[in-house]
């Protein structure tokens, strides 16, 4: 994921994580156990999605098929890639949060609602409950950019380390 954030930074008013990454990211930030993201989805300006396809393709990111209307499915070693058109396949952009040291993500309230107009299956109810659960979590519903997460790295134990205790 970091080579991915580095790789489209300087797009990053026009990209977000979502999905179980941006699931994964919010419950790093909130201190909330989420499953293990199976695939990245990128929700992205659909008016730019075949600028974000090349930058990906230059990294070696290889298209299952051609690239096709609202997605464009990748693969690279042995992981998949959707780059998905903001505000059809994906939240719209306006959704998009940026934490202090995370990478873009669409907002909590934005995922969960794709999750309730999603069709009934185990996976998307526990989405459900791991969303509500976040919610609940202080500092979950901030809608500005450049929030500080509520978690926050533990202090050196040591003043002569370089390093933090886990």
């Amino acid at each position: 994921m970091n080579n991915i954030t580095s790789l489209l930074g300087p797009h990053s008013n026009n990209w977000a994580f979502t999905g179980s990454v941006a699931m994964a990211i919010h419950g790093n930030r909130l201190g909330v156990k989420t499953r293990t993201p199976q695939n990245i989805n990128i929700a992205v300006n659909p008016n730019k999605m075949m600028n974000f396809y090349l930058r990906l393709r230059g990294d070696k990111w290889l298209p299952t098929g051609p690239p096709s209307g609202d997605r464009i499915h990748l693969t690279k070693n042995g992981k998949n890639l959707d780059i998905l058109a903001a505000g059809k396949l994906a939240p719209k952009l306006i959704h998009r949060r940026k934490y202090k040291g995370h990478p873009p993500v669409m907002s909590i309230e934005a995922l969960l609602k794709r999750q309730i107009n999603m069709n009934n299956s185990n996976k998307r109810n526990r989405n459900i409950n791991t969303l509500t659960k976040m919610k609940k979590k202080p500092g979950s519903n901030n809608n500005t950019n450049n929030f500080n997460s509520p978690v926050k790295s533990p202090k050196r134990t040591n003043n002569n380390a370089s390093y933090r205790t886990p």
